[in-house]
């Protein structure tokens, strides 16, 4: 077996082995990332450490963030908090698979300049008990339209 598809092995075991465990997106994708960041490094400086070692480290960070990326479940609770909540409410729920805590508070209701209806909120996200605070403006074209968020 050539070295490549030993590491794409390695990498499904790897994944197998965290999904069973229960790791969070977020781990998971540092991790593989990470194992998948040295192995292209390796490939890219024909073995060399520096290669391995800088591959390794951006793809554990490029890993890290994409496995931070809220999931379709928590997309659907921003929209109904967009949706249903008063300004100055607060809604929270924490996320069981990844274990990230949302707390989300719309503070304005407006319409931008081309007539779309925006929420203005406050988003609080934490992560390994670390919160992260983000205002934000979330906007859609009709009641129906799906709310597109900009920072």
């Amino acid at each position: 077996m050539g070295k490549v598809a030993r590491s794409l092995a390695l990498l499904g075991l790897t994944a197998t082995l965290l999904a069973c465990a229960g790791a969070s997106k977020q781990d998971t994708g540092t991790l593989l990332g990470g194992l998948l960041g040295g192995i292209i490094g390796h490939q890219v400086d024909d073995g060399g450490s520096a290669g391995i070692l800088l591959g390794t480290l951006a793809g554990a960070a490029l890993g890290r963030m994409i496995g931070y990326q809220m999931d379709e479940a928590d997309r659907r609770k921003l929209a109904e908090t967009l949706n249903e909540a008063d300004s100055g409410e607060t809604r929270r729920w924490r996320n069981e698979e990844s274990g990230n805590e949302y707390v989300i508070t719309p503070t304005s209701a407006v319409h931008d300049e081309g007539g779309k209806q925006c929420r203005n909120f406050k988003q609080e996200v934490i992560i390994d008990g670390r919160p992260e605070v983000i205002d934000a403006t979330a906007c859609r074209s009709s009641d129906e339209a799906p709310w597109q968020i900009s920072a």
